[in-house]
């Protein structure tokens, strides 16, 4: 956990806020001495510093010790009088930090770490001492010292003190209370002889701290004393009250001069009093002030010009202003350096530097000399523009004439170098100022860091803060959050929070800028829960989150739909104080109309007038918008006549938004109206407008009208997009206008934004329909390939029926092949399609293109889904099985079969393709193999099948059978609550799993798209049975069909004939769970060596020859040897079978996975449906026949399967794969 700091009144470490009531009380005891003490407690709960205690004057310092806790810590303020030596009256106010050894350890952190900032807030302190224990507190008056502190000496004054004597001690004091106590005392004795000095010094001290009933009672003093008063010792008095903000009280004190003390104000005074009034930006009074002085025959002079010429400045009167120096001349006064370069500073202000530079040429014929401040206003005005070249010419120009650039103007030149991105020839003058001995400080670094920063070099920036704490210079909160803030843009949020944390260890404590920084940081990399988990560390450790903080999470939480959460944090916004604008609202009223809960946005949208939050254009904009999209438009213009009542003007989102409904529904005379509507009120239509409208014609048929309204809209010299020709060019080519629609696709691309994807799709598709010339859509088909834009294949294959039938057959050859290297197909799938094409046969060819085209734009069960959906959705049909088995019939059995069929194949479709994906993943990140990563992560789901899916395919089958063959019986027994209960036991298994898999991370990127498109039940089905069937095309798949049915063959064997035949017979049907757990086990074992040793084609075919090896040992042992007469072997050998068939089952699953992962990577979803479909067929074969035919029968079959198996597994991996993985030459080229 971090150490944090606030930025507004919590304390900076531990965020405890400070009670008014506790500067109150400090101030009574300081000012009116009404209190002895004061004991303040931090109430940890509500995170503030309150007063506990205070002591009445009459009590003394053992009453204070007596009140502070033995066991607790404490802040107090102690009152202590005493009488020094020399016979003075003399107090000191204490400040205490009572810390007892027998307190606990989090208080005396919480306390110490509040201390600094709490003190700060208590002006007038002057001693102060921590103690542990009260013997530390003993007081010793004669040396005015505690045990606890270093001690202090006090100030001495005899009685026959002289004025400078009295002076100095006055300026000693370190306080206004004990300042006014001297002043006081002296003036009760006899010799006192006081001077204008001293007054004007207890007058500074009281006017500090805002004591103005004292400072008038010392004024009243002073006028009854024999003091000559001057004017200078009222300047005092007006800046103090300028100090506070009491202007008009400033004003009065003209009165008080002349009334009560007799002194006419003069020049000097009056520009005092202005100069204070216009820093404090009070024009009015300024405009007053200056009328009293001209009518009270006050002649202003050349300082009073400059002060109202400043006033006229700030007030953006420029023309004024000049006017104003040209009646300097009047009054006798000529216009000095300080009178130009305030003007030229005011126009650089409204930024006109030519008006700047203009008056310096005034400046030079009225001769006034010059000195750096005029130069640099001048570098700083050319900075200001980005004029940073002529900004250094300039420089080199005034060097020429005897300026010697100083401190402010290498920070000026490094600013304006930085702001227009020449950061290196900012590190270049930083420097030349070190080399001209000039130190730079944090204003001059901070400025060269952030450049850096904007530049994305954060290594330079991290080795300017070296060198900057090398020359001890102290960066501030600025320079660390410049940093941390980019280094969270970079996508470097886990290097941002280890800097901040170092940077909290060194004592550099983060404040809410940079919680926000990492935040959004953390946000925007899609960390949410880490970026919560900081929000609450902030909140702990007391820094209180700004409005910025919860609007970045509230952004987040109605990005992800999360709207429910973004309302709680809403509250908790509102629970902590913290002020809700309208940035907050809207983006709550974007969530909710997003996901089109508009009931929900309209009460955000009454809620904000409830909470005194004007609404703005982005308020109303979004929730007519969303309105339009639930077609309530009726309540959407009603909502904009609203907006116009409240002086909001309609702008071009709010027609468009409107537009656009009316546009869909193909309504063109409402839709004109609109835009009709849009134009008399001053609003111009933009390229949405017209896009939209564009689209709604040429919906509606209105081709011609669309088409002459793209030409006006040209004529007005509008760059138009994509968006706005793609409906016309669709309506041109639907009508068989190819020619014109063809003038257009290249207008577009000559006049407006180039065409994209869509605009291409359609003007192919236009072209292979429209009976033009085929020459021409074969242009255009290389033509967007090279331009990275794949042909749709269904137009492609119109385009290639043309070709072969005008014998046009190398130009397709050509074509495919081009298109093939854009698409950077396989080299194994460019060799078989060009193979297919160099035998001639086209038809194989182009089927075996479209399939691989169409899986670069993947259309699949899966993708569309999300495999996470996938498994989600695939699980729901063994659940549904399952439930039918707790009450098996006709009715539930049948349709929860049929489901299940389909939701098994999705489900391992899902399963294999989540965890392949996976596998690129992982190695893509860690650089590792694929084919090792997909053998170990198909084994997990081996063996979570082997654990949890097989049981159930077991009662499966048995429910099945029974349904079919009434007589037949189970392996084991059991009664039917024992049945029942193992049911209930699948079913919250698989609950429990459905609900896990919905936190499982999606892999819905690179090896799986979604698509924007709905997804529709019978569209994923169709779109699963192509895949399958496309598949079917693949040589490859047909030579490895064999081996996933035996992989079914071998795992129903297992299931049936050896439960039933060899482990029942000897180990009897309590013995069937031993043997199926042996089984497991070395299936599991198996599957996790196996997979570990995959690592190519190769090693899978030799792992794959040494599963089969072993099963056909087994075989041939239970064909032509295998008897048990009894004793331990009957025992040991059905176990042993057990565990060698799982050797085997285990690699041939884990191998099977991983090889469909290797050779199918651009149609996984087909291969693992292929996978699970032949594996159901021959399971439901074996299971059909076991009760019809002998043991040796089944493995006689089974050796015929395993030889056909592995046969043509070994055709396709030494001589079908080798062929695929050769590259045939081009077309040209044979």
């Amino acid at each position: 956990m971090m150490p944090v700091c606030d930025s507004r009144k919590a304390n900076a470490a531990s965020g405890m806020a400070v009670h008014d009531a506790c500067k109150l009380t400090f101030m009574e005891l300081k000012a009116k001495r009404t209190h002895r003490f004061i004991i303040y407690k931090i109430e940890e709960e509500q995170k503030q510093v309150v007063v506990e205690k205070v002591g009445e004057p009459a009590l003394n310092y053992e009453d204070f010790t007596a009140s502070l806790p033995a066991d607790e810590c404490r802040y107090a303020i102690y009152d202590f009088d005493f009488v020094t030596a020399e016979n003075v009256q003399k107090s000191k106010i204490f400040f205490i930090a009572w810390s007892p050894d027998t307190s606990r350890v989090r208080s005396k952190m919480i306390y110490a770490s509040s201390k600094d900032r709490f003190k700060r807030e208590l002006d007038g302190i002057q001693v102060e001492l921590q103690a542990t224990d009260p013997t530390e507190m003993g007081l010793d008056p004669s040396t005015l010292s505690f045990a606890g502190s270093s001690g202090l000496s006090s100030t001495s004054l005899s009685p026959d003190f002289t004025p400078k004597q009295l002076l100095d001690t006055l300026r000693r004091e370190e306080d206004e209370t004990s300042a006014l106590r001297l002043f006081q005392w002296a003036a009760k004795q006899p010799n006192f002889a006081p001077t204008l000095h001293i007054y004007e010094e207890v007058l500074q001290k009281l006017g500090n701290v805002g004591s103005f009933d004292s400072a008038r009672q010392v004024l009243n003093h002073m006028k009854q004393s024999e003091v000559d008063v001057v004017e200078g010792i009222f300047f005092t008095l007006i800046d103090s009250y300028a100090k506070f903000e009491l202007y008009d009280e400033a004003v009065s004190v003209l009165d008080l001069m002349e009334k009560e003390f007799g002194v006419r104000p003069g020049t000097y005074t009056y520009n005092f009093l202005l100069n204070v009034l216009v820093d404090g930006n009070k024009l009015l009074l300024v405009e007053s002030v200056h009328s009293k002085m001209l009518n009270n025959d006050v002649k202003p002079d050349v300082s009073t010009f400059n002060i109202l010429i400043k006033a006229l400045c700030k007030a953006h009167q420029i023309r004024p202003a000049i006017l104003l120096m040209e009646e300097m001349p009047s009054y006798g006064l000529a216009p000095d350096e300080k009178t130009f370069t305030t003007i030229m500073q005011g126009y650089i202000e409204e930024g006109n530097l030519g008006g700047a530079l203009r008056v310096r040429e005034q400046m030079a014929a009225a001769q006034c000399p010059w000195s750096n401040v005029t130069i640099n206003v001048l570098i700083n005005g050319f900075c200001k523009e980005g004029r940073v070249e002529e900004a250094l010419i300039f420089v080199q120009e005034m060097a020429n004439e005897g300026f010697c650039p100083d401190h402010f103007t290498f920070n000026t030149v490094i600013s304006g170098l930085c702001k227009v991105g020449h950061v290196n020839h900012a590190m270049e003058i930083l420097e030349l100022m070190l080399q001209e001995g000039f130190d730079p400080d944090v204003f001059t670094y901070n400025t060269v860091i952030s450049g850096l920063c904007k530049m994305g070099e954060v290594e330079e920036a991290m080795e300017l803060l070296n060198q900057m704490l090398s020359r001890d210079c102290s960066p501030n909160a600025v320079t660390y959050n410049t940093i941390i803030s980019t280094l969270c843009k970079e996508n470097q949020v886990k290097e941002a929070t280890e800097f901040a944390r170092v940077l909290a260890n060194k004592g550099v404590l983060p404040d809410v800028s940079t919680f926000n920084s990492l935040i959004q940081g953390l946000c925007l990399t899609s960390k949410f829960s880490v970026a919560m988990e900081l929000f609450f560390e902030m909140k702990t450790k007391g820094c209180q989150p700004d409005e910025f903080t919860y609007n970045i999470l509230i952004d987040c939480l109605c990005t992800k739909g999360k709207l429910d959460e973004a309302l709680r944090l809403l509250k908790d916004m509102e629970a902590s104080g913290c002020p809700r604008s309208v940035i907050t609202y809207n983006t709550l009223i974007d969530g909710f109309c997003k996901i089109k809960k508009i009931e929900e946005a309209e009460e955000i949208f009454d809620q904000m007038e409830l909470q005194g939050v004007s609404r703005n254009l982005v308020t109303y904009n979004t929730l007519i918008d969303g309105l339009s999209k639930c077609r309530r438009v009726g309540e959407a213009a009603e909502l904009m006549d609203q907006m116009i009542m409240e002086g909001l003007k309609p702008d071009k989102f709010t027609y468009n938004s409107l537009l656009s409904y009316f546009c869909k529904q193909g309504d063109i005379k409402k839709a004109a109206d609109i835009v009709q509507t849009m134009t008399s009120n001053g609003c111009e239509p933009d390229i949405v407008t017209y896009g939209t409208l564009l689209q709604g014609l040429c919906k509606a048929g209105r081709t011609e009208v669309a088409t002459k309204l793209l030409r006006s809209i040209q004529m007005k010299g509008m760059i138009l997009t994509p968006r706005a020709y793609n409906p016309v060019l669709q309506a041109l080519f639907k009508r068989k206008r190819v020619n014109e629609a063809m003038r257009l696709f290249r207008e577009m691309e000559e006049k407006s934004d180039p065409p994209d994807a869509i605009s291409y799709k359609i003007a192919f598709r236009g072209l292979c329909s429209g009976g033009g010339p085929i020459g021409e859509a074969v242009d255009f088909a290389l033509e967007m390939t090279e331009k990275g834009y794949l042909p749709e294949f269904s137009s492609f294959y119109m385009l290639a029926e043309g070709l072969c039938a005008l014998n046009m057959e190398e130009t397709l050859i050509k074509l495919i092949d081009k298109v093939m290297e854009k698409a950077k197909f396989l080299d194994n799938e460019v060799a078989m399609i060009m193979g297919f094409l160099r035998i001639r046969k086209f038809p194989d060819a182009l089927a075996t293109f479209g399939r691989i085209l169409n899986s670069r734009m993947p259309q699949k069960v899966v993708r569309k889904l999300g495999s996470k959906i996938a498994l989600v959705i695939g699980t729901t049909g063994y659940w549904l099985f399952t439930a039918a088995n707790l009450k098996p019939s006709w009715y539930t059995m049948v349709p929860a079969s049929v489901y299940l069929g389909f939701a098994a194949s999705i489900i391992w479709v899902g399963q294999g393709t989540y965890l392949t994906s996976a596998a690129h993943s992982h190695s893509n990140d860690h650089n590792l193999h694929e084919g090792t990563l997909v053998g170990n992560l198909v084994t997990l789901a081996v063996l979570r099948d082997e654990k949890i899916q097989k049981p159930i395919k077991e009662k499966e089958s048995e429910s099945v059978i029974k349904f079919i063959f009434p007589h037949y019986m189970p392996h084991a027994g059991g009664g039917t609550s024992g049945t029942t209960l193992l049911y209930i036991l699948f079913l919250g298994s698989m609950t429990l799993g459905t609900i896990l898999m919905c936190f499982l991370s999606k892999r819905d990127g690179k090896d799986e798209r979604l698509q924007d498109s709905p997804v529709t039940f019978s569209s994923s089905v169709g779109s699963l049975l192509k895949s399958m069937l496309n598949l079917l095309f693949d040589i490859r798949i047909l030579l490895v069909i064999p081996l996933l049915a035996y992989s079914g063959l071998q795992q129903a064997f297992v299931w049936a004939e050896y439960t039933k035949e060899i482990v029942k017979p000897t180990l009897g049907e309590r013995g069937v769970g031993g043997g199926m757990a042996v089984y497991g086990v070395f299936d599991a074992i198996c599957s996790l060596v196996a997979g570990h040793f995959t690592s190519g084609l190769s090693s899978i075919t030799l792992i794959v020859l040494g599963g089969a090896l072993i099963q056909l040992i087994v075989l041939l042992w239970l064909l032509l040897n295998y008897s048990v007469s009894g004793g331990l072997l009957a025992t040991v050998l059905p176990l042993l079978i057990g565990g060698l068939w799982g050797i085997g089952d285990g690699v041939l699953n884990t191998q099977l996975s991983a090889l469909l992962g290797i050779l199918f990577k651009h149609d996984l979803e087909g291969a693992f449906a292929q996978l699970k479909l032949w594996q159901s067929v021959s399971i439901a074969v074996v299971f059909f026949i076991s009760t019809s035919i002998s043991l040796q029968t089944m493995v006689v079959i089974m050796l015929v399967a395993l030889c056909i198996s592995v046969a043509g597994f070994l055709f396709l991996t030494l001589k079908v794969e080798k062929a695929f993985s050769y590259r045939a030459p081009s077309a040209s080229e044979s």
